[in-house]
């Protein structure tokens, strides 16, 4: 049984490139780098000839694994929301429409031109958008309605 989540993690093309949109953009805490050259890891994934160059960052209260694949060299997918096997991860904010700001200025793609009011749910009330991080990946922003 599981008893707990220790952490989600993305294939990345360029982790410099995700560090500073996970870490710089989003608020992110960098915890620890690691360079991994076959080993206990290529065991586990399955890669005897593995090499990997992974970042680990603290969004909140979760840890999320990004890892370069130096070898095997992996090919880019389309991680479009609607294609079966992608995913996304949703994030609270604490203002939203700013960080949607700062993220368009700096040359992130966005789905919309700015948050989205959620009109009915258990969120009716926040706002919401979805941002590409630097591999495309969806990443959903949110900011919940006050508590009254």
């Amino acid at each position: 049984m599981i008893t707990d989540f220790h952490h989600a993690s993305f294939t990345v093309r360029d982790l410099k490139e995700s560090l500073k949109f996970y870490v710089d953009m989003l608020g992110g805490e960098h915890m620890f780098d690691r360079d991994l050259v076959k080993g206990y890891v290529a065991k586990i994934v399955g890669y005897p000839e593995l090499h990997q160059l992974q970042s680990w960052v603290r969004l909140g209260g979760e840890k999320l694994e990004l890892i370069q694949y130096v070898s095997p060299q992996g090919t880019p997918i389309d991680a479009e929301s609607y294609n079966a096997g992608t995913a996304h991860l949703a994030f609270e904010v604490d203002n939203v429409h700013e960080l949607c700001q700062k993220l368009r200025a700096n040359g992130y793609r966005t789905r919309s031109s700015e948050p989205v009011r959620m009109e009915y749910g258990p969120h009716e009330g926040g706002y919401a958008f979805y941002v590409y991080d630097p591999d495309d990946i969806s990443i959903e922003l949110m900011q919940l309605p006050q508590k009254q």
